[in-house]
């Protein structure tokens, strides 16, 4: 129940309320409303990086990780991925990259290519590149990605029209 407020909480954007919360919640201990410490983790890093505070979300992420003794899951690759978020916040663009592509190697081995998680991480890479102002292969991913979306998830879906629009603004950027 309490994890469902910080849930609410964090879509309304307060943000401190939740923080408040999820420290209400990690301090009950032998309760089945308490997420494992991985979640905890994971939700709080979520937060900080709404809030632009890369470092904390980093961080967050960095001990959720640990938590997992480094095992390779999809839950340990989402919380990579996020990492990568935090990365690219904090401007660190080849360790972003570096992740990201690490990322994608394990998608691609175990899913289809065109699953919708492997093309937020290639977005993601696309994202990062424009980043580093490398516009060509930007383009040239997000073009790919588009085109996979579209034939997978339709052209009015949410993430179709946000490769479209950072796909503009890299079109923009080269002039």
């Amino acid at each position: 129940m309490r994890i469902s407020i910080v849930r609410c909480l964090t879509k309304l954007r307060k943000f401190d309320e939740a923080m408040s919360k999820f420290e209400e919640v990690s301090s009950t201990t032998h309760s089945e409303e308490t997420f494992d410490e991985v979640s905890v983790l994971q939700y709080k890093g979520d937060i900080f990086l709404l809030r632009h505070e890369y470092e904390k979300a980093l961080e967050s992420y960095e001990k959720a990780k640990n938590y997992m003794c480094n095992k390779v899951s999809s839950k340990a690759l989402f919380i990579e991925y996020k990492i990568a978020l935090s990365l690219t916040g904090l401007m660190h663009f080849d360790k972003a990259l570096e992740k990201c592509k690490e990322v994608e190697n394990w998608q691609i081995t175990h899913l289809t290519d065109q699953h919708p998680d492997v093309l937020r991480t290639k977005h993601l890479i696309a994202s990062v590149l424009t980043d580093k102002e490398e516009y060509g292969k930007a383009i040239e991913i997000y073009k790919e990605v588009e085109q996979m979306q579209v034939k997978n998830l339709g052209k009015e879906n949410p993430d179709v029209l946000d490769t479209k629009q950072d796909l503009a603004k890299a079109y923009y950027k080269i002039g």
